[in-house]
């Protein structure tokens, strides 16, 4: 038995591409940030995951490792793990190599909370070409490209009814 249970179910679906059994772990009113999808909330997660998913390139491949699972005096647990992705960027189709950290809370065994880190910077720099490396580390260029992702993201959101 894994002692990350839950991480391990929502990482195996992950990398399967199963969206459906990855939203089905988290709570109706789930929250979830990481440097590209900024402070999205219920619907917006679940959205997320489809969108990205079913869009998926055919060489999209993930790997997780260290997944661990800590309860907490207030009856939620705290997960933790780190994974790598490896897929071609869709908009540019560029090849793209992106290790993350995650963290999670869970209550009752659904994920609340998520925060995903990696240097957005980095990333900008592989998906994007030139325009990531000249401008992915500063700030205004970062906004702008969450604001864009997002904007797609509510659309996608908004026609699918998810």
């Amino acid at each position: 038995m894994s002692d990350a249970p839950h991480l391990e179910r929502f990482f195996r679906a992950f990398a399967a591409k199963d969206f459906a059994t990855m939203n089905a772990c988290y709570a109706d009113d789930a929250t979830f940030t990481d440097p590209v999808f900024v402070d999205l909330k219920g619907a917006e997660v679940r959205g997320m995951w489809t969108m990205l998913l079913s869009g998926a390139s055919d060489d999209f491949h993930i790997e997780f490792k260290d997944l661990r699972e800590t309860p907490q005096a207030d009856g939620t647990v705290v997960g933790e793990g780190s994974w790598t992705a490896k897929y071609t960027f869709s908009a540019t189709k560029r090849p793209v190599i992106n290790h993350v950290k995650s963290r999670v809370v869970l209550r009752d065994g659904k994920i609340v909370d998520q925060r995903d880190t990696f240097p957005l910077d980095t990333w900008l720099k592989q998906a994007l070409g030139l325009p990531g490396t000249l401008f992915g580390g500063f700030g205004f260029f970062q906004r702008f490209f969450q604001k864009k992702v997002r904007t797609r993201l509510l659309a996608f959101v908004a026609k699918r009814g998810a």
